[in-house]
């Protein structure tokens, strides 16, 4: 009989790849952009051309009108510049994620109205460095991780900003601020609306904001678009968890005459945890309206042992007042039902509060 014959498997490693960046238009105005897996891609205006590099993928025509619009297809750098073809430009991550980094742009404009979805439940940070403007467009932005600004200033005149982070479900685990001011300045300068709705992560040992404003930062509202910020502390068992902080000498939320809204919410609790404050202005923040602008602030602190204050205002220089409006003050106390130490409003070493109309609601301990 014929002797029986060897088998040899042999395996071979494969390649990680990684899916490249598809950019369509399917025939319409609108300009979409969807982002790899895993990748990290690198916005910026050019002035005449918006410039993208990928760190990981190659960028591919997955169905463009007019592919002479564009340079750089099937490489990690893509240029794009007949900017009137298009009135949307809509940036969104893959199955697996991705993060986004707007660069400096200088003094150069974005000029179509841009939506940012990065909603994948891997989905990367969203990062601003240096300048972004955007005009008369308007930005929208929402994300399921954090988004930071770092030495930037994101800036409209009549377009709005919308920012959202974690809104609806809290799905970033660590300690970290849904939405991140760091010596940064967000501003519409005429009638555009500015709105800002952040949550925390949800490490046990604490200090995650919901908006945290802070390193000589301001978001700065215009002439009448109202300015809108909503913040959520982290749902942990740690302390220091605020739902929107204004913090440090030069940090400020102001305007240029429209009302200033502030909705914070502290969502820690536990036996150990402490100081989680709905809305923080401390070490010489500000919460401010200019002009005829009112300043409406609702607060409510967290359930740990103590100092769960629904508002707190501590510090030289830290202040909540208004150039000419009210001044409407509603905080919520929080803390086990044995604390003692929280209060609806806490206005402490030095700190104030000032308006030429100025309206106190609180719950248990009051001020």
């Amino acid at each position: 009989m014929p002797k029986p014959r060897k088998t040899i498997l042999s395996l071979t490693a494969m390649e990680d790849r990684v899916n490249p960046v598809a950019v369509f238009d399917n025939g319409s105005d609108t300009l979409t952009i969807r982002l790899s897996s895993r990748d990290n891609v690198n916005v910026v205006s050019q002035g005449s051309s918006y410039k993208l590099v990928s760190v990981n993928s190659a960028f591919t025509n997955g169905g463009i009108l007019s592919g002479q619009d564009f340079a750089g297809f099937n490489t990690n750098t893509l240029l794009f510049s007949n900017f009137a073809r298009y009135t949307t430009v809509s940036i969104l991550d893959a199955d697996d994620g991705g993060t986004l980094t707007f660069n400096d742009s200088r003094t150069n404009p974005y000029v179509h109205k841009m939506g940012i979805s990065l909603t994948r439940p891997n989905s990367g940070a969203l990062t601003f460095l240096g300048n972004s403007t955007f005009g008369a467009k308007s930005l929208t932005i929402d994300s399921n991780n954090r988004i930071i600004l770092v030495n930037a200033a994101l800036t409209t005149t009549t377009g709005n900003i919308s920012v959202s982070t974690n809104a609806a479900v809290n799905t970033g685990a660590g300690n970290f601020a849904g939405i991140e001011l760091n010596n940064s300045r967000l501003q519409a300068t005429g009638a555009g609306q500015i709105t800002l709705n952040g949550r925390g992560g949800t490490a046990p040992n604490g200090a995650s904001v919901g908006v945290l404003v802070g390193l000589n930062s301001q978001v700065l509202g215009g002439t009448s678009g109202v300015v809108s910020i909503i913040g959520i502390g982290g749902a942990g068992t740690g302390s220091f968890n605020y739902g929107v902080a204004v913090r440090d000498a030069g940090s400020r939320i102001d305007s240029a005459g429209a009302s200033v809204n502030v909705i914070g919410t502290s969502k820690a609790s536990g036996t150990a945890s402490e100081f989680n404050v709905g809305v923080y202005v401390n070490n010489g923040g500000v919460l401010t309206a200019g002009g005829g602008g009112s300043v409406t602030v609702d607060g409510t602190g967290g359930a740990g042992f103590r100092f769960d204050h629904g508002i707190a205002v501590e510090g030289a220089g830290s202040v909540i007042r208004s150039a000419g409006g009210d001044v409407n003050l509603r905080g919520n106390s929080g803390g086990l039902p044995t604390s003692n130490t929280a209060f609806g409003v806490s206005i402490q070493n030095g700190g104030s509060v000032t308006a030429g109309g100025l309206f106190l609601d609180t719950n248990r301990n009051g001020v």
